[in-house]
């Protein structure tokens, strides 16, 4: 049998077909080939495969001949009919795809190509969904995963309804085609186990922000619970939330990847000051709305506070709120949010670590216990950088080296709970009064040598002071921080104090009284963060044994340069230093 053969008159598509390869050539004659032809090719081209011929899977899933496009391999979208320009609906191709018990369905059309969806496709248990690559620049390659309006409003993409594990995507771009509200691009109705994403990104191409509560991914966790998922190199730009994971879930990880907001998304920031639970806003940028996580520069916002309801004023504007959290707060800097780029649950165990957090409400929200973030990157939170807000029992959430650049709304809070730990170049300028228990995740017990101490004091306002005539009031809201450890001769002293206020006449020095016994056996000085009149720099100058037993700080090393008087002070600072006789 000749199997090829150019014909006399050359037709645009027979000049294609002989500028197509063997194998390319063969798919598109066997798309349209007898059963006799499609035999034929599998012995020219010795496949001892399923690429001419229909599977067992796709017959016990109901397909015939007519249904597959042959020439592809058993799993390729092609091969069920999809289209790769984007311009015909593929829903019916990628669940054939799947329902065929194909372990692995991928693209194999050149370069990576787009695919309409415009209706939900289920997924289940040991399925790898492979891609092209994954292209966040719009360069036209890579494999792009289109979410069709037609799914409509409050529905999902791809849907697990059942229990789900072994579930794997690799190399493949969500976006949307059009602004609709409540769409999530990938939704496990129960629990996922043992599952990955690398290398993926879900990207709003189509607007500057999303509609209400449009996900990336959600986990509901509604069985036993989700775990053992990892998103590896991930990127996502511009939803409401980058992935919502609050249901009943442990051990999502999250490393290396990439988390781009839009903080005019469900956002707020305006100047606000709280009596009892009123809120009152002016100056308002973005939209105030109920169910909105409520932040402050740091200084004073009690934690969890939300949003219930306007009373007065502009519809999500200028006027007063009903808040959740009764308080007393002064006039500040403060926003609101429903805008997060990981919403974390209730079992705990997630890992975040080397991830990029930009623009959002609020980069991590956590009601679990047992987080882990290591060496992340905060920047342009509109509440919080990250907010812990686990409410009962003992936790142990930690923060190790994480970085938030400039000055943010706030950098983290967490709840009044024992055992979270901040630290290890852990960097921000404001941290909110509640960051700690007082004994910060340690116990008296656990000191390093016989003569080991580590402790906070309680308030007093004496313990603060000013040089000549100006005068320092320090309330204790404003006092984060203070601790010190005394190891054998050596005290490290800590304090972090925002937002108090220098009076009288202007000085260059700020003094803390160190606590009795803490005597400095030499000067010693070290920079440290200074705000003055609400702008913080660390340019700031930190010194101790030269006047009696103060901490004395000035604005600048020069000691000279005199502080702004101002109801928006702080200090950031720690400094070790010998003493003259061991605290017992």
């Amino acid at each position: 049998m000749t199997l090829f053969h150019s014909p006399s008159v050359q037709s645009p598509a027979a000049y294609s077909n002989q500028n197509l390869q063997g194998g390319q050539l063969a798919a598109r004659m066997a798309s349209s080939a007898s059963a006799a032809v499609r035999a034929s090719l599998r012995t020219a081209f010795q496949d001892s495969g399923y690429r001419y011929k229909i599977t067992p899977g796709e017959t016990a899933a109901g397909l015939v001949d007519a249904n597959l496009t042959f020439g592809h391999d058993p799993g390729s979208l092609l091969r069920y009919g999809a289209d790769p320009t984007g311009v015909a609906d593929s829903s019916a191709a990628l669940t054939n795809a799947i329902a065929s018990n194909n372990s692995t369905v991928f693209d194999n059309y050149p370069g990576g190509g787009t695919y309409l969806f415009n209706a939900t496709v289920a997924i289940r248990s040991n399925l790898l969904i492979q891609g092209a690559s994954k292209d966040i620049n719009g360069s036209g390659r890579g494999t792009v995963f289109l979410i069709g309006s037609a799914i409509g409003s409050n529905n999902s993409f791809l849907h697990a309804t059942a229990f789900i594990s072994d579930f794997n995507v690799e190399d493949v771009v969500f976006s949307w085609q059009s602004v609709t509200t409540g769409q999530i691009a990938l939704l496990f109705d129960v629990d996922c186990r043992s599952s990955r994403f690398v290398d993926c990104a879900w990207i709003n191409n189509v607007g500057v922000s999303y509609g209400v509560n449009v996900t990336c991914v959600k986990f509901v966790g509604g069985g036993t619970f989700t775990g053992d998922v990892t998103f590896d190199r991930c990127y996502f730009a511009a939803p409401q939330y980058g992935v919502d994971a609050a249901g009943t879930c442990t051990t999502v990880r999250f490393v290396s990847c990439e988390f781009y907001g839009n903080n005019t998304i469900q956002s707020a920031s305006f100047t606000g000051s709280i009596s009892g639970t009123t809120l009152t806003a002016s100056a308002v940028t973005g939209t105030i709305a109920v169910g909105q996580i409520l932040g402050g520069t740091g200084r004073g916002v009690a934690n969890a506070t939300q949003i219930l309801s306007q009373l007065t004023g502009t519809a999500g504007g200028a006027g007063t709120y009903q808040l959740s959290v009764s308080q007393a707060v002064a006039s500040q800097a403060m926003g609101s949010t429903l805008h997060f780029g990981l919403k974390l649950g209730n079992v705990g165990g997630q890992l975040v670590q080397g991830c990029t957090f930009n623009n959002w409400g609020i980069g991590v929200y956590s009601s679990a216990p047992g987080l882990r973030q290591l060496g992340n990157y905060f920047e342009g939170s509109v509440a919080w950088d990250w907010h812990w807000n686990y409410t009962s029992g003992s936790v142990s959430n930690l923060s190790w080296g994480d970085i938030s650049t400039g000055v943010p709304m706030g950098s983290f809070v967490v709840n009044s709970l024992s055992g979270n730990v901040v630290g290890g170049g852990s960097y921000a300028f404001f941290v909110d009064s509640n960051v700690t228990s007082v004994y910060r995740g340690y116990a008296e017990q656990n000191r390093s040598v016989a003569n080991g101490h580590w402790q906070t004091r309680a308030f007093a306002a004496g313990n603060y002071t000013a040089g000549g005539s100006m005068t320092a009031t320090v309330a204790s809201g404003n006092v984060t921080t203070e601790s010190w450890a005394v190891n054998g001769n050596t005290c490290t002293f800590n304090a972090l104090i925002t937002g108090f206020t220098l009076g009288g006449s202007a000085n260059p020095e700020f003094d803390i009284v160190l606590p009795p016994g803490i005597v400095s056996a030499s000067v010693v000085g070290t920079p440290c963060v200074v705000i003055n009149n609400g702008v913080a720099t660390s340019a700031g100058y930190a010194q101790v044994g030269a006047s009696g037993s103060n901490l004395r700080i000035f604005v600048d090393a020069s000691a000279a340069t005199n502080w702004t008087l101002s109801a928006n002070s702080g200090v950031k600072v720690s400094i070790s230093f010998q003493i003259n006789s061991p605290v017992p």
